[in-house]
């Protein structure tokens, strides 16, 4: 299996908490993943993200809180953040 590089960026508020609570469970993270702890996703540039490929990343995630229940008036307005239910999708 060939060796991957997937960054995650993780919001301080919310995923950041949900990963150190794997960590104290003591959930095993592949080695291929990289956890970056970031301030809020609403305010990390296209720049950002695209540099993390240009350093070598394979893949790139930006994980961010829910708009609802975001701290920063930066990540309450960041657009698309939110999968929307198809019309006609029910539970």
């Amino acid at each position: 299996m060939p060796d991957f590089k997937i960054i995650v960026f993780l919001c301080n508020w919310g995923p950041h908490a949900a990963y150190q609570q794997l960590q104290d469970q003591g959930a095993r993270i592949p080695n291929e993943i990289r956890m970056i702890r970031i301030p809020c996703s609403g305010r990390i540039t296209k720049a950002l993200l695209l540099r993390s490929f240009e350093m070598g990343a394979d893949g790139v995630v930006l994980l961010g809180c829910q708009p609802d229940r975001a701290v920063t008036a930066a990540a309450r307005a960041m657009p698309g953040t939110i999968p929307r239910k198809p019309a006609g999708f029910s539970n």
